[in-house]
């Protein structure tokens, strides 16, 4: 069994710029920085672990990395397809043995959240993957877009190990660890009571409207704490229903 002083757990964000859907949207401004570096702030000045950004090797992510390197903002550049073996080598440059994956459209991740999976890597040496669940689902699939996961770079080594032929499983990084329980030990907390209420709200930003119902949200909410919001966008019928439409036109 692997000690706990031998772990070191670290953030990476997944992060570029050629997003089909709506390139470049990491770079579009957040209050007054671009969304990136929005979501990179907060984590930095919350969490006293160490994050690098692993972005792509593409000449269109150069902007990108030349920006984040001279902020002093640990980078990372790997295969733009190969999403696993980026997230494997970007975790040997900064020595991690254990993953805290987030995603750079996912601005508004809920700490409160991600504590909690920290809280529970802490003292569980057993799993490849801790998350949670919503509707019997990894809630990393789910359109909330506040959630983080934790996974042992071991378990991403086995993936690419075992399915190095398998694109669902090398574009998305953790699919070839929840998605195969005969081989990882994975270990879902249940969310399924306190999500329930909030089914509607979407604030992944994955498309145009998106964008603008977050950047429209960001002057008018005064915590960044996913019930707050959710609460709040509730109050909003219109607002609703368009979140609730966009669901349905993304579904994963």
């Amino acid at each position: 069994m692997e000690s706990v002083k031998e772990r070191k757990l670290g953030i990476i964000i997944q992060a570029r710029t050629g997003s089909t859907r709506l390139p470049g949207k990491i770079l579009m401004p957040l209050g007054d920085k671009p969304m990136i570096l929005y979501l990179y702030n907060r984590l930095n000045d919350y969490f006293d672990i160490p994050i690098v950004v692993a972005t792509t090797d593409n000449s269109q992510d150069d902007h990108l990395a030349e920006m984040l390197v001279n902020l002093d903002i640990k980078t990372y550049r790997g295969s733009e397809d190969n999403v696993v073996t980026r997230f494997i080598s970007a975790a040997k440059y900064m020595g991690f043995t254990d993953i805290v994956r987030v995603c750079a459209d996912s601005p508004l991740l809920d700490f409160y959240f991600l504590d909690e999976l920290i809280k529970v890597w802490k003292g569980d040496t057993e799993n490849d993957y801790i998350s949670f669940e919503f509707n019997e689902k990894p809630v990393i699939r789910s359109h909330f877009g506040v959630f983080g996961e934790v996974v042992k770079l071991s378990a991403l080594e086995k993936v690419a190990s075992l399915f190095g032929d398998n694109n669902l499983y090398l574009e998305h990084v953790t699919n070839g660890v929840y998605m195969n329980p005969g081989i990882f030990k994975i270990r879902l907390l249940n969310l399924d009571r306190e999500l329930a209420p909030f089914d509607g709200i979407r604030l992944t930003i994955d498309t145009k409207e998106d964008f603008k119902r977050i950047s429209g949200l960001m002057p008018k909410i005064k915590s960044i704490k996913f019930e707050a919001i959710a609460n709040y966008i509730k109050s909003q019928p219109e607002l609703l229903l368009g979140m609730k439409q966009t669901i349905l036109e993304n579904s994963k």
